[in-house]
């Protein structure tokens, strides 16, 4: 996986300067697209011990969300690395606006097909139960969730193949099993931080 990461981290290198200097309404979601891929290749290099790493990460990402400040994936990430480099509130808050970006969106209402929503609902639950300690939001979130699990019945198969989902707190494609576990996580209410990125996506 590193040599992957390697060749992935050099090509968005040699992009940015290029992505910087386009016109930012007309390209703004794919630098912040790409300022998130660098971000999380960070992390899954460095782990979260490294303070150096966490503080490139966010750079990265925060430039990103200067141009494009409602995309909720990467408002998401952001909100997990803020909960580690600042205090809890401020992270409490940055889950609150990556929550907000997403009601904004209308993805809730318009994203159907089954891998785009179950994360979608993973992003959206994981989010409320960071910030919020109301019954009935906590509760909302728990029908994102049983939601979730339900989608998951629908995941398209090619064989005896079944198609991954992208999940939040391990920022890769995982099969059903792990989904169903970090769904599971969510629910309980255990942090989705950085900490967890590298012990889940490394390998």
């Amino acid at each position: 996986m590193n040599g992957e990461l390697d060749v992935a981290e050099e090509l968005l290198t040699n992009c940015m300067p290029d992505l910087r200097a386009r016109p930012v309404l007309s390209y703004a979601r794919l630098f912040s697209r790409a300022a998130m891929m660098l971000s999380t290749i960070a992390l899954f290099r460095f782990g979260p011990k490294d303070s150096t790493a966490l503080q490139a990460a966010n750079k990265l990402i925060k430039e990103g969300l200067g141009r494009d400040p409602l995309w909720h994936y990467a408002t998401y990430t952001r909100a997990q690395i803020v909960g580690i480099l600042e205090d809890h509130d401020r992270g409490k808050e940055s889950f609150r606006n990556a929550y907000e970006n997403i009601q904004q969106s209308g993805e809730l209402v318009t994203v159907r097909e089954a891998r785009s929503r179950v994360l979608l609902l993973m992003l959206t639950a994981s989010c409320m139960k960071q910030f919020s300690n109301k019954p009935a939001e906590l509760l909302r979130a728990d029908k994102h969730l049983e939601e979730a699990n339900s989608c998951l019945l629908n995941l398209p198969r090619r064989g005896d193949i079944q198609a991954t989902v992208f999940s939040p707190p391990s920022k890769k494609n995982e099969p059903l099993d792990l989904i169903k576990d970090h769904i599971e996580q969510i629910a309980e209410g255990t942090p989705l931080a950085i900490k967890r990125v590298k012990a889940i996506g490394a390998g």
